[in-house]
């Protein structure tokens, strides 16, 4: 008996043409909320659409028992998901998806599928077993994901050490000298675009440097 290959072939890639489609991964809990909420606002910078997805679970070899579980989850998803878009734009803008099957291999599969510009995922803060598991999930889709990965936290500085100042910004109405510069870091520098003398972009122009138009 002949065997059919159904492994994509590659395809070159092409620029696109309508709204960018977004694949988000989501546990049915808060964590799974912030992640939904900064798809929402990376959709909404992109007019895009959500392809919203939650793994149930490993199949079994029942497939009466997969139909059961896959047909829970695709209600707990319902139930999720509109109490938390009903009443915005992305009520009709977003489709639900039920999965079985490891979680990074299903993401990226769908992803495949839906032809996606993007897949958002959350991180696990529920205990060490579950950071560790997260981070297997994490590290996986990273490893087989062909199209960006966004890994969705809350924003959160308190524990972050900021860089060591040398000299202290500028204040108001105070000028810049060449001696003592507005923002010098002991390990950084950093610069407006607009500061690199015309002389020196000139030259990388003329040494056939190229950059995004």
């Amino acid at each position: 008996m002949t065997q059919t290959n159904t492994k994509r072939q590659p395809q070159t890639p092409t620029t696109p043409t309508g709204p960018t489609t977004i694949v988000v991964g989501v546990r049915l809990d808060e964590a799974g909320t912030e992640v939904l909420r900064q798809a929402v606002a990376l959709a909404d910078r992109m007019e895009g659409t959500l392809q919203l997805c939650h793994v149930a679970g490993s199949p079994t070899e029942d497939a009466k028992v997969d139909a059961v579980v896959l047909e829970t989850a695709e209600e707990q998803l319902q139930a999720w998901a509109a109490e938390r878009l009903l009443g915005t734009r992305y009520f009709e803008r977003t489709t639900l998806h039920a999965l079985l099957g490891d979680p990074a291999k299903a993401l990226v599969t769908l992803a495949a599928d839906v032809n996606a510009d993007f897949i958002v995922v959350g991180r696990s803060e529920q205990g060490r077993l579950a950071r560790t598991l997260n981070g297997t999930v994490a590290r996986d889709l990273i490893a087989r994901a062909v199209c960006p990965v966004l890994v969705a936290v809350p924003v959160d500085y308190a524990d972050v050490d900021k860089s060591l100042a040398i000299e202290p910004p500028l204040k108001e109405g105070q000028v810049a000298t060449t001696i003592a510069k507005p923002h010098i870091y002991r390990f950084r520098r950093s610069l407006p675009m607009t500061s690199v003398p015309t002389s020196t972009a000139a030259a990388q122009g003329m040494s056939g440097a190229s950059g995004p138009a």
